[in-house]
């Protein structure tokens, strides 16, 4: 026979122990209730149902012996025991579960039910959302919160998955709206259905209401548009088989409160693309143009609440209103303030459907007067005037604000975790929602706002700039969504914003976009009345940078640089820093590019003279000069001279404070050139240093790397190692079969090296496939430069090998001739072609 326990026993295992006044507030009586209770017995059964409820929640009624030995006993001796309920073995066997790998079909919810909403026939593209809320609501006591911003189709949400999971809750659907908080406790009221419902006051009714959701009977409550945790706190059920839904704009929640957050996203395209079809379907409107409806979806940002409204705005005038004439309307004004959204007809949800009243509604919960709200209105303004839409880096949006992060926390919590406004993309980034961008863009507001973007964007910008690092995809973004704002104006300011993306975007590799921004802001300076001379001589240098790798424009790169140094000759002098900056860039160039060997040289010694009398010699500036003039001597063919000079630069970089490791690699390949071309064994002492370099400072796959792999197999060429020298070709050809664009120079000149070697290996079919392919990247040069003739060279060597003594010949002579006429007749490259035709019959 069992052993009596009791009430007061199961109340003293729990941990901690819990006294009868604490047993009585768990279960909402009174005190002298329970004493009643364990003096006398339960008299009631939905009242012992919930005590022995309690107890298993707590863990102290582990078995279904001992729960129905309890129900026995605390009837009391003196009354027959209640007839066992099949709830009480439900609390130890759960049947009740909600399936969560297949959607029910829509069915009315049980009778007594408070489900105000019909379900929307056009909802459609978060089923697998519906699944999760399930499986997440198979918890016991599971409250989950179904968050995001205004208008994102959270009431939406919650209503589909009580129109499908709502006639599975046996106890009933209660929808409570928390949108007016002095209303809560009405509508709770109202969800008691007794016939003395009118007898008793409003508390007593919520209070009753409270009690039935304590009871185990599985049933779903839905808490729409609840923001506030103690109101969650105080009507959540703190027992029982009641399950909360609830929508909210708040992210952030307390973890006693919340067992699950499902953070609603904006639709994906297709599904956009399919609501509006749908809306455009039901009007009977049977084409419609694939691009206009994806570029409604792109200007509405994917925003359930928009995409409603525009759909039935187009619907209702259809058929003679079409969505490319709301398209074009929606590009003439501001889509916000375009009537459809503004609301036509019923709303599913109820709930307002003028999309700039909703989201006045939500920014309105921001109080100025406040020092957290005010931070965070500071915050979210400048955060609408980057790139809506995309994801922003949390220091740049900081920095607009000149907060440091600890400091905005309070700021960024209150605009993502309790009003939506913004949304955590990840760990150090945010985004803001076009339409809520464009809300408070309208809005007044401080106009240092604009100010203070564009400072923290161009300030980050040359951060990356002057490591010499291309900016990530999405700063690159918002620094041309900040330029594009700033070109309305003309002004300096805009100019330096598009100078700056200009750069970034030659750093990244998109040569035609820094093209196009550079030439705006030439154009804009040359218009102005009085044109900025700096930020012109700027403009000009950044455009022949961008010229010189946009397809090879090597004239074109000439003439910006030749019209900068003349600006700015002409604005200081030719003695002027500035002016050496530009001559030494200008010289290098056409040493590098171009035929005119002398001009390099007399623009460089020019550099050099002014640069070693500003700075001295153990500087930076001046060993590039001496770097560079040393490259246009070994371009002359003084190979003894060019390697003073490359020596020279060389220590003024290793006394010069700073490491200038990839300047030392540079000097260091140039010395590699001299010695390979006097045939000097050091070339490979030199190569081996350049290496090490790069590979300290440069990524594995970076295009130093593919250089200097080239350089390697030159050098293992040169000593005949045919097998060192291709595995070195093999690993640069890796390294330029990932890069998205050519380098045309270094290709040719590498193809012409390949074929050497496959000379030299007996294979001269191979030897001309790989001419063929040096010739293809010189016609993409420049048809005449000096380098070229070493690919005629070469195709002479190959006709010997195949036995076309008159081929080679010809390839020999057209060497010699273009030597002579690029280098002159005393070069020594020019004196080498010439003696290699005695070889040729």
């Amino acid at each position: 026979m069992a052993k009596k326990r009791g009430i007061a026993f199961y109340r003293e295992c729990c941990q901690p122990p819990l006294s009868q006044e604490a047993l009585a507030k768990a279960l909402g009586v009174s005190l002298n209730t329970i004493s009643l209770w364990e003096l006398n017995g339960v008299p009631k059964k939905a009242n012992l149902l919930r005590l022995i409820t309690f107890f298993v929640e707590q863990g102290v009624l582990t078995t279904y012996a001992d729960a129905a030995h309890l129900w026995a006993e605390a009837r009391g001796d003196k009354r027959e025991p209640f007839p066992e309920p099949p709830e009480l073995r439900a609390l130890f066997d759960p049947r009740w579960k909600l399936p969560s790998d297949a959607l029910p079909d829509h069915a009315p919810p049980p009778p007594g039910s408070l489900l105000l909403l019909r379900r929307n026939p056009l909802f459609m593209g978060r089923e697998p959302l519906l699944l999760r809320i399930a499986q997440a609501l198979n918890a016991p006591d599971a409250t989950v919160a179904i968050t995001g911003i205004a208008g994102i189709g959270k009431t939406q949400l919650a209503t589909e998955f009580a129109h499908r999971y709502g006639a599975l809750f046996p106890a009933g659907v209660f929808w409570i709206s928390f949108a007016d908080p002095n209303s809560v406790e009405r509508t709770v009221a109202d969800c008691y259905a007794h016939p003395s419902a009118a007898l008793l006051p409003l508390s007593q009714r919520a209070e009753r209401v409270l009690q039935t959701w304590h009871e185990p009977e599985p049933r779903l409550l839905i808490f729409d548009n609840c923001e506030d945790e103690d109101l969650l706190a105080q009507w959540r059920p703190a027992h029982g088989g009641s399950r909360v839904l609830l929508t909210s704009r708040r992210t952030r929640w307390n973890a006693a409160l919340i067992t699950a957050r499902l953070p609603l996203p904006t639709f994906e395209r297709s599904v956009s693309v399919g609501l509006l079809h749908a809306h455009l379907d039901a009007a009977g409107v049977a084409e419609v143009s694939a691009p206009a409806v994806d570029a409604v979806a792109q200007l509405l940002g994917d925003l359930p609440l928009a995409l409603h409204l525009a759909g039935s705005y187009v619907a209702y005038r259809a058929p003679f209103f079409t969505l490319e004439q709301y398209l074009a309307e929606l590009h003439a004004q501001s889509a916000l303030d375009h009537p459809s959204l503004e609301g036509m007809g019923p709303s599913p949800t109820k709930h307002p459907q003028h999309l700039v009243q909703v989201l006045a509604l939500a920014i309105a919960q921001l109080d100025p007067a406040q020092p957290v709200d005010a931070q965070a209105s500071a915050l979210l303004a400048r955060a609408a005037h980057f790139a809506p839409g995309e994801p922003l880096l949390l220091e740049l949006l900081l920095a607009s604000a000149n907060l440091r992060q600890d400091a905005a926390q309070p700021a960024l919590k209150r605009l993502v975790g309790d009003l939506g406004l913004l949304e955590a993309t990840a760990s150090n980034t945010v985004r803001v929602h076009r339409l809520i961008a464009e809300f408070v863009r309208k809005s007044p507001h401080d106009p240092q706002v604009q100010a203070d973007v564009e400072r923290a964007s161009l300030d980050l910008a040359q951060r990356f700039s002057d490591g010499g690092e291309a900016a990530p995809a999405g700063l690159l973004t918002h620094l041309r969504a900040v330029a594009s704002a700033a070109q309305l104006r003309h002004d300096l300011g805009a100019v330096q914003l598009a100078n700056a993306l200009g750069w970034q975007l030659y750093l990244s590799r998109d040569f035609a976009a820094s093209v196009e921004w550079l030439a705006w802001s030439r154009t804009t300076l040359q218009a102005s009345a009085q044109p900025d001379p700096a930020m012109l001589c700027e403009t000009l240098e950044l455009l022949a940078l961008a010229h010189q790798m946009y397809n090879e424009q090597t004239e074109q790169a000439e003439a910006y640089y030749s019209e900068a140094l003349a600006l700015c000759e002409q604005t200081y002098s030719p003695e002027h820093p500035r002016s050496a900056d530009l001559a030494n860039n200008l010289g290098y160039f056409i040493a590098f590019h171009r035929n005119d060997y002398d001009r390099a040289y007399h623009l460089l010694r020019h550099a050099v003279a002014v640069r070693r009398r500003e700075y001295g010699l153990a500087q930076g500036n001046t060993a590039r000069s001496l770097r560079n003039l040393g490259f246009a001597v070994f371009r002359q063919g003084r190979y003894r001279a060019a390697m003073r000079y490359l020596r020279l630069a060389l220590r003024c970089f290793e006394c010069a404070e700073g490491s200038f490791a990839i300047a030392r690699a540079q000097t260091l390949m140039h010395m590699a050139d001299v010695a390979l071309a006097c045939n000097d064994p050091r070339a490979e002492e030199y190569v081996s240093a350049m290496f090490d370099l790069r590979e300290a400072e440069r990524k594995a796959e970076d295009g130093e790397m593919a250089e200097s792999y080239w350089y390697v197999a030159r050098v293992a060429l040169a000593q005949g190692n045919t097998a060192a020298a291709t595995e070195a070709f093999t690993k640069a050809e890796q390294i330029y079969a990932q890069r998205a664009w050519p380098d045309h120079y270094v290709l040719a000149r590498m193809r012409g090296d390949q074929a050497r070697l496959a000379l030299q290996q007996g294979n001269p079919a191979a030897a001309a496939a790989y001419i063929a392919q040096a010739q293809h990247h010189w016609e993409q040069i420049s048809p005449d430069h000096a380098d070229r003739a070493e690919s005629y060279l070469i195709t002479a060597y190959i006709a010997l090998a195949q036995g076309d003594h008159a081929a080679a010949r010809s390839h020999m002579l057209r060497a010699v001739a273009m030597r002579e006429a690029v280098l002159g007749a005393e070069h020594p490259a020019t004196r080498a072609a010439r003696g290699n035709c005695s070889h040729f019959p």
